[in-house]
């Protein structure tokens, strides 16, 4: 059975790229809206549930008018907390913020076995470059005798 692609997730070998440092480039309101939307779309629970899993994983209150607000693209003064961004990724179960910052910030993200696949493939890559400096070595140390 093939698995289901997430969609709030870039593939991994999309190179993200940083957002241009100029005047007015970080106005991300509409897009973090829309990011927020479209992870409470794909997630099982509805709005009621993830802001009443907000508030138990704070200890504040974060209300389903909040919520409502913070995915609102007309709603571009009423921004969410780095605070409230991550209860929200919990909440929702999802990285749909991480992911949206880190790609901002020239950054991606891994999750679970992936992490441990990349992680896996860096080792691989060392030993061929452990491999590779010692063939030279042993070459050269063949040239001097």
């Amino acid at each position: 059975m093939m698995r289901s692609r997430d969609a709030l997730t870039a593939d991994l070998f999309d190179v993200p790229c940083a957002a241009p440092a100029l005047p007015g480039s970080i106005n991300f309101s509409r897009e973090i809206a829309a990011t927020m939307s479209s992870a409470l779309k794909a997630c099982p629970a509805d709005r009621i549930e993830v802001a009443a899993r907000m508030t138990r994983l704070m200890g504040r209150e974060v209300t389903l008018s909040m919520l409502n607000a913070y995915t609102a693209e007309s709603h571009v003064d009423h921004n969410i907390s780095l605070e409230r961004a991550i209860a929200f990724d919990v909440a929702t179960q999802a990285q749909a913020l991480l992911a949206f910052f880190a790609g901002k910030t020239g950054c991606g993200i891994l999750v679970g076995e992936d992490a441990l696949l990349a992680e896996w493939g860096r080792v691989q890559q060392a030993k061929a470059d452990i491999a590779e400096r010692e063939k030279a070595l042993k070459e050269r140390m063949r040239g001097k005798r």
